[in-house]
């Protein structure tokens, strides 16, 4: 079985450029129609990795997660904004069987789904916009978030924000 830590790497290289164009505007962080493109373009094979990978997140992250066979009731995990990332895969096969992960794009969470559905049967995929999630107040012990807060952020233009640019 090869690396797929090693395979993303190569296949950000080759996709990098056409990514970055998509998602290269004031706007293109905040547009679901933008997201949809960028993991077309990617393609359904292909994660993506905002910052760090798992080998720099494990240690971390882990420490400030109770470990998984230390709960007599599973702890429960959302990924918001999960887009095709490793991230809730790895905590997965760590032992964290209870994950939700939530994406605005129909295209990113139809590829999890492709890649997760049967190796990994506990986890949830769900086309969500993380503004205006439909979830119950305490349904999750915990909230794993690695880029979705960025995404939401209204870059400024001129001093300006988006939403007051008309």
């Amino acid at each position: 079985m090869q690396n797929t830590h090693t395979q993303d790497k190569h296949r950000k290289v080759g996709k990098s450029e056409q990514s970055a164009e998509v998602l290269g505007t004031l706007e293109g962080f905040t547009v679901k129609e933008n997201w949809d493109r960028f993991f077309t373009i990617r393609g359904s094979d292909n994660a993506f990795e905002w910052y760090e990978d798992w080998s720099e997140l494990q240690a971390p992250l882990l420490s400030h997660l109770p470990k998984p066979d230390s709960q007599i009731q599973p702890l429960r995990i959302l990924v918001p904004g999960c887009g095709t990332s490793f991230l809730s895969e790895h905590l997965y096969d760590v032992g964290f069987k209870a994950i939700t992960n939530i994406d605005l794009s129909e295209i990113a969470i139809s590829d999890m789904l492709c890649r997760n559905a049967c190796q990994r049967p506990g986890m949830k995929w769900q086309v969500m916009d993380i503004t205006t999630m439909q979830i119950e107040d305490e349904s999750f012990d915990v909230v794993v978030d690695k880029g979705g807060l960025d995404a939401l952020m209204e870059p400024e233009f001129d001093g300006q924000s988006i939403s007051s640019r008309g």
